[in-house]
């Protein structure tokens, strides 16, 4: 169970299969059964922006809150006035879901024919607005897959959408993009670099892969909110769980204190720790002079503090490096 904005979420587990945005949607066929899908529907989940937490990312995961535990950030098509938008199919039952996130002129958005209302959300960035949709008996194999969401203003007239893809300029109005990084040749290595992870202290704490930290820090414009950049990540085990560590920035202004993390609140006795939804689940949070240190997946939260607590990042910002 995760408290968000206030309200109450459990989390449902569910088959879940990407769908390329960028697909070109030829028709092979009808549903499952011969019959056509449902009409769309408004599905009422908490729409959450959240940081990406692997090394490159920058900008925002487009999630609702119960596919805030599914691995990784689904490709989000860029584009105005509907900003972004995620695709999934799962199963059983075959259903498709999507999120739109838009502008705030865009009031209605058309699935298949169907108008949806569009709403503001307390976790998003002011003067946008999205609408979460399903539509029942939707799969990859159903005559015009994947539908091709159509924005509408308030005096419900159709509007004109520009698409750009899931691959946009850096600084550009994207969502969610890529910075180049590379693999230090030892995990945890004081080879030069930006960021980088350390963590001693712990007999069961096994690295399962190599650090990958990003090759320079630089400031981006043109994002939205107040984005973060990943700039180094590195998974572990620990007590055979794996678990994950990741170093955030402002995206905006590196050399500053970051922002607040979405949806995260403090621990009572734990200064500068936050726990929250983040983009593998719950997570915890140290704050950084320059950042955020980050503690994802694992057993349980025990166990997140624990390696925490064991876990030095170094963050390097112009002239300035700070070790935490």
């Amino acid at each position: 169970m995760m408290k968000v904005n206030g309200n109450c979420y459990r989390y449902v587990r569910v088959r879940i299969l990407v769908v390329s945005l960028l697909a070109v949607g030829a028709a092979v066929g009808g549903a499952g059964c011969g019959t056509d899908p449902d009409p769309a529907v408004v599905k009422h989940e908490a729409v959450l922006l959240l940081p990406p937490l692997e090394a490159g990312g920058l900008g925002w995961c487009l999630r609702t809150i119960r596919q805030a535990e599914e691995e990784g950030c689904p490709a989000a098509r860029a584009g105005a006035p509907i900003i972004a938008e995620t695709l999934e199919t799962s199963s059983p039952p075959p259903e498709a879901q999507g999120v739109d996130l838009t502008t705030s002129r865009v009031a209605y958005v058309s699935i298949d024919g169907t108008l949806l209302p569009t709403r503001t959300e307390a976790g998003l960035p002011e003067n946008l607005r999205v609408v979460a949709w399903a539509i029942p008996g939707e799969t990859q194999n159903s005559a015009g897959f994947p539908p091709r969401p159509v924005p509408f203003d308030a005096q419900k007239n159709a509007m004109r959408q520009t698409t750009h893809g899931t691959s946009v300029r850096l600084g550009g109005n994207g969502l969610l993009q890529e910075v180049q990084t590379r693999t230090l040749s030892k995990a945890g290595s004081r080879s030069p670099g930006p960021c980088v992870l350390t963590a001693s202290g712990l007999s069961k704490l096994v690295v399962a892969s190599r650090s990958v930290i990003i090759g320079a820090i630089h400031a981006y414009r043109g994002l939205i909110g107040e984005p973060f950049l990943a700039c180094a990540t590195t998974s572990f085990t620990l007590n055979g769980w794996p678990i994950a560590a990741t170093v955030l920035i402002s995206a905006v202004h590196p050399e500053r204190p970051p922002p607040k993390l979405p949806d995260s609140e403090s621990i009572p006795a734990e200064q500068g720790i936050v726990q929250g939804l983040g983009q593998a689940g719950e997570d915890v949070a140290r704050r950084l002079p320059t950042g955020w240190l980050v503690v994802s997946k694992g057993e349980n939260a025990a166990q997140r503090m624990t390696l925490l607590r064991h876990l030095r990042a170094t963050v390097s910002v112009g002239e300035g490096t700070h070790i935490s």
